[in-house]
């Protein structure tokens, strides 16, 4: 009995060996079939995280559509509805005027909200409006030109609806990126990629716009503006955030104040931050005479580089170039050199640039010095990005980012109307030689909106010279 006992239990024991062993082999071999698999299978693009990369794709998406559609209406009224009517700059800067006030007025509520309510629902929100307000001009657009004021209160109506519905899904968009991109420095990248897609939006859409405008027509421009939307939305959606993101000020222990009150409280937030408070008032400043440049783009491009319209779109092009690399670079160097001098320095460059570009007679080189323009242009918008991240608590967010472009826009409100007004009531007449430089009236607003450029690098170096510590 003792030898069968003996026997069954060896033969048990190999058993199980071999069974060890066979497992150990089909393991191996899965593991091995596994890791092939994955060499072979496609790798999937990924920015940061699955849930930015959703996020960004649907910003770049929309920042095309938007600028293709706003270089159409630019284009449109100046070359086509207005065509060679003294009131056409006016016009064309009174879209700028109407998106500020829209700006002014909506954004201090649209931030308290922002942090009131769930980002992604806004960020959904924002994207079915501005689609439905796109589609509903295309087919107005189709017969414009027999219906020239109708079409142009049209246009103004739409861009104060995009820019009040803008005003919530921009702060939401800022506030969300905290939430699914975890640490300083992934943040600081994520706004630097922000920022240069942005830029890339510059580039790739208005020089899409003469072409469509000129062979289709504008309405195709804002049909794809429309689509642009939608596939912004149908991304967004698949944005999965973590439970904090989802949490209303009532849900994550906050409390509501009022909406006055606590509009308030994001702006004493930043009059009490030194860093945001230093980088607003560069901005504004800068700001001042920037707006210039913007609303009378497509007449300096005609009048004074003695280019065609269609020229206008490669400028912008130009200039995101500039604004792109600014913004990738923006963090590596403040890092190395210091914010102070980056923002400051860049400032200052920038104005004396503007005093060159104006007075450029032709197209290919107002190209690079608008190129050269843009770098301190993008490098700033990294730096405001990224330090609003790093010193703005969660529950503030929305408020400051909402705070802080209104201000900007008023800036630029007042820019556009000063340089609008001079070009078509005060200076229309300009033609002045002053030590054998030419002066009109465009070139003469342009090299004036440089002082206010400078006044605001100088500020920057300043004061940030003093809060060199507070920003590093």
């Amino acid at each position: 009995m003792d030898e069968d006992r003996s026997v069954m239990q060896a033969t048990a024991e190999s058993t199980t060996r071999r069974q060890t062993l066979t497992g150990s082999r089909r393991s191996r071999s899965r593991q091995a079939s596994s890791t092939i698999a994955a060499r072979l299978r496609p790798r999937s693009f990924v920015v940061i995280n699955t849930d930015f990369t959703r996020l960004w794709l649907g910003q770049a998406a929309s920042g095309i559509g938007d600028q293709l559609a706003l270089t159409t209406m630019v284009l449109w009224i100046g070359t086509t509805l207005l065509r060679g009517e003294q009131r056409a700059p006016a016009v064309v800067a009174g879209l700028i005027v109407a998106e500020s006030i829209t700006v002014l007025l909506v954004a201090p509520v649209a931030g308290v909200f922002v942090d009131r309510w769930d980002r992604r629902r806004i960020m959904l929100a924002a994207d079915l409006a501005r689609a439905g307000l796109y589609a509903g001009i295309v087919l107005v657009a189709a017969v414009g030109a027999r219906h020239v004021q109708l079409c142009i209160v049209l246009l103004y109506a739409v861009t104060v609806g995009s820019a009040a519905a803008a005003r919530f899904f921009i702060p939401a968009r800022a506030a969300y990126v905290a939430d699914i991109v975890p640490g300083a420095a992934a943040r600081a990248r994520a706004s630097g990629i922000g920022q240069a897609t942005d830029a890339a939006a510059i580039i790739a859409g208005p020089p899409l716009a003469a072409p469509l405008l000129l062979s289709a027509g504008p309405q195709w421009a804002l049909a794809l503006n429309a689509a642009s939307f939608l596939f912004s939305y149908a991304v967004v959606r698949r944005v999965h955030a973590p439970a904090l993101a989802r949490l209303t000020v009532d849900e994550s222990g906050g409390c509501t104040l009022g909406l006055w009150r606590e509009f308030v409280a994001g702006v004493r937030f930043i009059a009490r931050n030194r860093v945001l408070l230093v980088l607003t008032v560069s901005v504004v400043v800068s700001t001042l005479g920037a707006g210039a440049l913007s609303a009378l783009g497509v007449f300096f491009t005609m009048r004074n580089l003695h280019a065609t319209a269609s020229f206008y779109g490669f400028l912008g092009l130009s200039f995101g170039i500039g604004i792109a690399a600014g913004a990738l670079a923006g963090g590596a160097l403040a890092a190395r050199y210091g914010p102070a001098r980056v923002l400051s320095g860049g400032l200052l460059s920038a104005g004396l640039l503007v005093t060159v570009y104006a007075k450029q007679g032709s197209p290919w080189p107002a190209l690079a010095v608008l190129a050269l323009i843009g770098v301190p242009v993008g490098v700033l918008n990294t730096l405001i990005g990224s330090m609003q991240l790093a010193v703005t608590p969660r529950e503030l967010l929305g408020r400051v980012n909402a705070t802080i472009n209104p201000i900007q826009q008023v800036a630029g409100l007042v820019s556009a109307a000063v340089a609008s007004w001079l070009v078509s009531s005060a200076l229309p007449g300009l033609n002045a030689d002053i030590g054998g430089v030419h002066f009109g009236p465009i070139d003469t607003v342009y090299f004036a909106s440089a002082v206010p450029i400078l006044a605001g690098g100088l500020y920057a170096f300043l004061a940030l010279r003093r809060e060199h510590h507070g920003l590093s």
